[in-house]
């Protein structure tokens, strides 16, 4: 009986072994759009409505396999131009100022970002995901009404230099897509991944100016987070902007690089299903305590 329990001992440790592969750690931001802005991440990045020239924010008919999704975020139609004559202030979310959403102020190459979007066909333009202005930008490329629309990636590295890599699938218009961008910061090979309702996407690297090439993040301390649509004042943003429509159970992760299943398991389940470390550690401990009381019974 008490090799019955070792053995138990062993098989748990293991498991737990397995399972601490796959956790994934540095979750910084997560909007789940439950009728408010608020960041689920425990890192208080929560967000605030900007509201533009055509209205605010309204909460609607959510994702399909957001977590625990009632309301998805809603944007008002604008026509997405900004800086012309004419052109309306787009509304966006605002998420704050604070370094934890700064992969280049914390140290790393790595990040992920991803969320649920649902593309509006206007103006030609790009519709952000999520956006650290002069660090990154997380979009939606809009070539032209009816010509369909794209996810990419864009990387600053310094001032005036940044490199897109954009995927070629392209998504519906008025329908929901789960889109997300991982960096894994290995600048000697193939450094982003972009996925569309779970699966890996065929991309392409558009070079911009000198950077040729994808490497260290630009650190912007100070600088803005914003989900939905970006502020004329954001040069890190580019232009033009439109709404994208709808976002829901929207998320950030500074210093990890998601792997296709961890993709994978949010797309088919959400965020919240995706453990973390210390959940993982509480469990493990549980699991053990069990096993060792069995094996002190024997």
């Amino acid at each position: 009986m008490k090799k019955i329990g070792v053995l138990s001992a062993v098989a748990v440790c293991l498991v737990l072994s397995q399972a601490a592969t796959a956790a994934v750690p540095n979750l910084v931001g997560w909007w789940q759009m439950e009728n408010n802005l608020n960041d689920s991440s425990g890192a208080g990045n929560h967000g605030t409505s900007i509201d533009g020239e055509d209205g605010a924010i309204t909460f609607n008919t959510p994702a399909p396999n957001a977590t625990a999704g009632s309301f998805a975020a809603v944007f008002p139609n604008d026509d997405g131009f900004v800086g012309g004559a004419g052109d309306a202030m787009p509304t966006y979310i605002d998420a704050g100022t604070s370094s934890t959403m700064d992969p280049g102020t914390q140290g790393t190459r790595q990040f992920s970002i991803g969320g649920w979007i649902r593309p509006s066909n206007q103006d030609p333009g790009h519709s952000v995901v999520l956006s650290r202005d002069g660090a990154y930008k997380f979009q939606i490329r809009n070539r032209g009404e009816g010509q369909g629309f794209s996810p990419y990636l864009e990387i600053r590295k310094a001032a005036g230099f940044a490199t897109e890599v954009r995927s070629t699938q392209a998504l519906t218009v008025g329908q929901w897509a789960h889109v997300v961008a991982v960096y894994d910061g290995d600048i000697s090979g193939t450094e982003v991944d972009l996925y569309v309702n779970g699966n890996l996407t065929p991309d392409f690297l558009v070079p911009n100016g000198a950077a040729n090439s994808l490497g260290d993040v630009r650190a912007s301390a100070s600088a803005a987070t914003t989900l939905g649509d970006c502020p004329s004042g954001l040069g890190g943003c580019g232009r033009p902007i439109q709404t994208p429509g709808a976002l829901d159970d929207a998320f950030l992760f500074v210093g990890t690089a998601l792997n296709a299943n961890d993709v994978s398991v949010i797309y088919n389940q959400g965020v919240g299903a995706v453990p973390e470390p210390s959940a993982l550690m509480l469990a493990g401990l549980g699991l053990m305590g069990i096993a060792s009381g069995r094996w002190k019974k024997a």
